[in-house]
């Protein structure tokens, strides 16, 4: 958005916030259009006239200001835009999704863990190598663990039974 314009042969060459320190062969410009504002039409020299085109703010926006001479007047308006209506909002996920996810957190929860129990067959592997007493029950590890590995067998992920260890 400016200001002043500059034109020669009936175009804007360049426009400006405020009027240059110096130009051409004027020295202290600015002083100069205070002492002689009448002259600065002459000098090729204009004030902006600002156009506001006819729009409608709740759909419109008015965007990259140009500038235009026409009879003697240096006019600055702006391109009317449509604004693009906003986007709908996200329904966020369907029950289906939401289900899947919740199965998802069980089989994470449960393949964690199983992890944090397999060492207890490695514990008892050697045991059983050693040829000492093994400290768990293997039969009661496969039974907790088949129980882990069924547990996307019940009905509801929400509302998980979770089995215990039981040596």
């Amino acid at each position: 958005m400016a200001n002043y314009a500059y034109v020669e042969n009936e175009i804007i060459q360049s426009v400006y916030d405020n009027y240059p320190q110096n130009w051409r062969n004027i020295s202290n410009f600015v002083v100069y259009t205070r002492d002689y504002p009448d002259q600065l039409n002459g000098l090729g020299w204009y004030t902006l006239v600002k156009v506001i085109p006819d729009y409608d703010p709740q759909t419109q926006k008015l965007d990259r200001p140009f500038q235009y001479f026409e009879n003697g007047v240096a006019y600055e308006s702006y391109h009317v835009y449509d604004i693009p209506p906003p986007p709908p909002p996200d329904p966020g996920p369907t029950p289906e999704e939401l289900l899947e996810m919740q199965w998802s957190m069980v089989r994470q929860d449960r393949d964690n863990m199983m992890n944090d129990f397999a060492w207890r067959y490695e514990r008892y592997d050697r045991q059983v190598r050693l040829n000492i007493e093994p400290t768990d029950n293997l039969a009661a590890m496969d039974i907790y663990m088949q129980a882990l590995a069924d547990i996307t067998l019940q009905p509801d992920p929400y509302n998980i039974v979770w089995p215990t260890y039981n040596p």
